[in-house]
C-alpha cells in the first residue's frame, strides 16, 4: 500500500487514533490511539476534506416485519477529541471514573458498554438527527473525535442499540481513512402481542366468534391506534406494539359474553418487555402471549317465564268465567 508523507503535527496527523469501520458501526475494530512523532503516514488513497470536517449519516436496515423507519429521532454528543494521536475525553466526561479507557475498547461488546455508559451521563444531545422515509440523515462538518449517537424515538422503528463512531475512521476493505462515514445501525425486534380470548369456565379459547381488541396510547383508553379483529379460527387477536407503552382492551365481545373492562397495559423498553408491569420474555418467533378472559351471559330461563305467563292467563281467564257465570246465575235467578 503506497503511503503519503505528512511532516508535522497539524490537524490531518491526528487522524491515526481512528480505526472504527464505516460499515458496520457495532461490527468494529479497536479503537488505539498512536504515537505521536514529527513524521506520521496516511494511506495515499485517503481523501481529506479541504475543511478537515467529517460528516457521519445514518443508514437504517429494513426490519423483518417492514416497519417504517421514518422519524427516528438520534441524539449525537462529542464525547472524545483528537488530540496528538490519542483520544481525550470532552470536558462534559472528564470528571467521572470509567471503567474503561476510551483508547482500549477492542470488540463490539467493549464499544457498546462504553456507549450506553456515555449515554447514562447525558441530559441533552448535541444535535439531533431525523430519518427521512428512506431510514436515512446526516450531520455534515463534523470535528475529528469519537462521538456517540443514541435513539431519543424510535417512533415505529425497532430497538437501536447506542454506538460510538470515530472521525475519521478506518475503513478495512478499502485500505483508507475516511471522513464521510455511514453508520448501519445495530438493531432488534420489537416483540407482537397475542391477545388469547379465552372462556373464564372452561380456560379454552372461544372460537368461531367474532371479537374486536382495540391498542390506545393511553391509560383512559381515549386514544385509539388500531382494531383487530379475531382470528375465528384460534380465537386470537395479535398486536404489532411500538416502542413505549401501549394499552390494550376488548372493544367487542364475543355473541354470549359479556364485554370485559380489563385495560392491558404494554411497554416496550431499553430493558426489554414489560406486561402490567412485570418484565416477560416473548417467544423464539418473538411473540408474547396473554390470556385475557370472558363470563358467559347469564341465561335467562325461558320455560319458567312461559309458565308463569301460562299459568297468569289461565287464571285471568278463570276468574274471567267465574264472574261471567255468576252474572248468569243472577239472571236466571230472576
Amino acid at each position: 500500500m503506497r503511503l503519503k508523507r505528512i511532516v508535522g503535527l497539524g490537524a490531518l496527523s491526528l487522524c491515526l487514533g481512528a480505526s472504527i469501520s464505516p460499515v458496520f458501526a457495532m461490527e468494529t475494530g479497536p479503537m488505539q490511539g498512536a504515537e505521536p512523532t514529527e513524521t506520521t503516514y496516511l494511506p495515499d488513497e485517503t481523501v481529506i476534506p479541504e475543511n478537515g470536517l467529517g460528516s457521519i449519516a445514518i443508514q437504517l436496515d429494513d426490519s423483518e416485519d417492514g416497519r417504517s423507519k421514518e422519524n427516528v429521532e438520534f441524539g449525537l454528543v462529542k464525547v472524545a477529541d483528537l488530540v496528538d494521536g490519542y483520544y481525550v475525553l470532552s470536558e462534559p466526561f472528564q470528571d467521572t471514573e470509567w471503567e474503561f479507557d476510551i483508547n482500549k475498547l477492542e470488540t463490539a461488546d467493549d464499544l457498546e458498554t462504553a456507549a450506553r455508559a456515555f449515554q447514562k451521563e447525558i441530559e441533552e444531545p448535541e444535535q439531533t438527527l431525523v430519518t427521512d422515509a428512506d431510514g436515512f440523515s446526516v450531520v455534515k462538518d463534523l470535528d475529528l473525535g469519537v462521538y456517540l449517537l443514541y435513539a431519543i424515538d424510535v417512533d415505529k422503528y425497532e430497538y437501536v442499540t447506542p454506538f460510538l463512531i470515530a472521525l475519521p475512521t478506518w475503513d478495512n476493505l478499502d485500505e483508507v481513512f475516511q471522513y464521510d462515514v455511514v453508520v448501519y445501525p445495530k438493531h432488534d425486534r420489537v416483540p407482537k402481542i397475542l391477545v388469547n380470548k379465552v372462556d373464564a369456565q372452561t380456560g379454552k379459547n372461544i372460537i368461531s366468534k367474532d371479537f374486536e381488541f382495540t391498542s390506545y396510547e393511553d391509560p383512559e383508553c381515549t386514544d385509539e391506534i388500531e382494531t383487530v379483529e379475531a382470528n375465528t379460527t384460534d380465537g386470537t387477536a395479535l398486536f404489532m406494539v411500538d416502542y413505549g407503552t401501549t394499552y390494550i382492551k376488548e372493544t367487542a365481545a364475543p355473541e354470549g359474553y359479556g364485554l370485559s373492562d380489563e385495560v392491558v397495559k404494554v411497554e416496550v423498553k431499553d430493558e426489554g418487555l414489560f406486561v402490567n408491569d412485570q418484565q416477560v420474555e416473548p417467544n423464539e418467533e418473538y411473540i408474547y402471549s396473554i390470556r385475557y378472559k370472558d363470563s358467559l351471559l347469564p341465561v335467562v330461563n325461558t320455560s319458567t317465564k312461559t309458565n308463569a305467563m301460562l299459568y297468569g292467563t289461565i287464571a285471568i281467564v278463570a276468574l274471567a268465567t267465574g264472574g261471567f257465570i255468576v252474572v248468569l246465575r243472577k239472571k236466571f235467578s230472576k
